[in-house]
């Protein structure tokens, strides 16, 4: 998923990007790929909420957040049939 943060003011401050609070993310959490105002947000394996921002490097005070909901994969249903279901063989054959 993409994220692109708008960033006003002169000369335009650098970025960190974080997931829960760890810059760049993690494997339990998500990660964050790409520098700048766009970004890519890659999913854990798990289910859960997780808080991706976006904050000025030189005041971190000036953020913005957004909440990214990861939801389980559907399960792929499998189904096994074979044919014939059942057959009577002479011994040997």
């Amino acid at each position: 998923m993409t994220l692109t943060a708008q960033v006003t003011g002169s000369p335009a401050p650098t970025l960190v990007w974080a997931v829960d609070g760890t810059p760049g993310g993690s494997s339990t959490s998500g990660t964050i790929s790409g520098t700048g105002t766009s970004v890519t947000y890659t999913a854990p394996s798990a289910a859960g909420q997780h808080a991706v921002t976006a904050a000025s490097a030189s005041d971190a005070a000036i953020k913005a957040t957004a909440l990214l909901t990861v939801e389980a994969p559907t399960p792929e249903v499998v189904r096994v049939s074979l044919a014939p279901g059942s057959a009577s063989l002479a011994a040997g054959a």
